[in-house]
């Protein structure tokens, strides 16, 4: 660092000028008398201090994994909720209205986690939100891994399939029936529990979808 405090400055710029509370900081240091931990933790939210004795690599490596961790579900449950809010103000309106919604929320939270990646939402037949695919590849690639036993998330015939560097989520509305589905390019298989959380955003949207005119 160009100073003592050049790593403290850098936090206060994120969590204070950038107003960024998602990020995960760790502060490792050799100087602990500068940055005493307690202090530093509770002014800067930091979610993790080491001296560089203390840092060994074992001890950088989970804490970098932890960190990517916290960093998911935090902006995973973020999402979920902005999802389900849209669902709740747009149940009784248009399925053109919700249509629109979904798709500027969806493009917000890729943009938010500087994600890039192939996508496509559908509510039965119809494409509500695509990137990367065009429709019939997209279409195809669905009706292939819907072919695949996957894991049942529910008796309703709610799975999620991953195969190929792809995951697709399908949930079922009862009673009305509605399919939604999700599909993605990907490059790791999240836990179950997050693509249940997942999954609740798509039966949301198959709930709103059959209220909509």
């Amino acid at each position: 660092m160009e100073t003592d405090t050049a790593g403290l400055e850098l936090c206060q710029y994120i969590r204070e000028e950038m107003g960024n509370q998602l990020t995960q900081l760790f502060i490792r240091t050799g100087q602990p008398g500068i940055a005493p931990e307690r202090s530093v933790i509770d002014r800067y939210d930091i979610n993790g201090y080491f001296t560089k004795d203390e840092a060994t690599e074992d001890k950088l490596y989970t804490m970098i994994k932890s960190g990517v961790r916290q960093f998911y579900w935090t902006t995973l449950s973020l999402g979920v909720l902005a999802f389900q809010e849209i669902f709740i103000a747009d149940a009784a309106g248009s399925r053109e209205k919700l249509e629109t919604d979904f798709r500027h929320h969806m493009e917000n939270l890729v943009a938010a986690g500087g994600l890039d990646f192939k996508r496509c939402n559908a509510v039965n037949d119809k494409v509500i939100d695509i990137k990367g695919w065009d429709e019939r590849t997209a279409r195809e690639l669905m009706v292939r891994l819907d072919e695949e036993p996957g894991k049942t998330l529910s008796p309703e015939g709610d799975k999620f399939v991953a195969k190929d560097g792809l995951l697709l989520l399908k949930a079922v509305d009862q009673p009305s029936r509605v399919e939604s589905w999700q599909l993605v390019e990907t490059a790791f298989v999240p836990p179950v529990a997050a693509a249940t959380m997942v999954m609740n955003v798509n039966k949301g949207l198959g709930t709103a979808w059959r209220g909509a005119t």
